[in-house]
C-alpha cells in the first residue's frame, strides 16, 4: 500500500507544473502553428473551389445553350403542329366540299333520270295507244 501511495504522490508532484498559466508568447506560438496548419489545409480547398467555380460557369453556359436550342426546337414544333392542323382542316374541308357537290350532282342526275323514265313511260303509253288505234282502224 505504501508503494501505491508513494506513486500517487509522485504523480501529483509531477503534474503540478501542468496547472501553470500560458504566457502571451506561448499563445502567439500556438496561434502561429495553427495558422500555418490551417493555411496548408485551406490551399487545396481554395484550389478545388476555384476549379468548381470554373466548372459551374461552364455548365451554366452549356445549360443556357441547351435552353436556347430547346426553345428553338419547341418553336419549330409549334410551327409544324400549326401547319399540320391547317393541312388536316383543309383536307377535311375539301373532302366535305367534294362530297356535298357530288351528292347535289347525284340528286340532280337522279331527278333527270326520273324525268327521262317518266317521259319514256309516257311515250310507251302513247305508242300503245297509237298501236291500239291503228289496230282498231284496220
Amino acid at each position: 500500500m505504501k508503494p501505491i501511495l508513494g506513486a500517487c504522490i509522485a504523480c501529483v508532484l509531477l503534474a503540478s507544473p501542468a496547472h501553470s498559466d500560458l504566457t502571451q508568447q506561448d499563445l502567439d506560438k500556438i496561434r502561429l502553428i495553427l495558422k500555418d496548419e490551417l493555411q496548408e489545409e485551406l490551399e487545396p480547398i481554395k484550389a478545388d473551389i476555384g476549379k468548381l467555380q470554373v466548372e459551374v460557369a461552364t455548365l451554366s453556359a452549356r445549360v443556357d445553350g441547351l435552353d436556347k436550342s430547346l426553345n428553338a426546337r419547341v418553336d419549330g414544333l409549334d410551327k409544324m403542329m400549326t401547319w399540320l392542323m391547317v393541312l388536316i382542316v383543309a383536307a377535311v374541308g375539301i373532302s366535305q366540299f367534294i362530297l356535298t357537290w357530288r351528292s347535289r350532282r347525284d340528286a340532280t342526275l337522279e331527278k333527270r333520270i326520273e324525268e327521262v323514265v317518266r317521259q319514256n313511260l309516257k311515250m310507251a303509253e302513247d305508242i300503245e295507244i297509237l298501236k291500239q288505234q291503228r289496230i282498231a282502224r284496220s
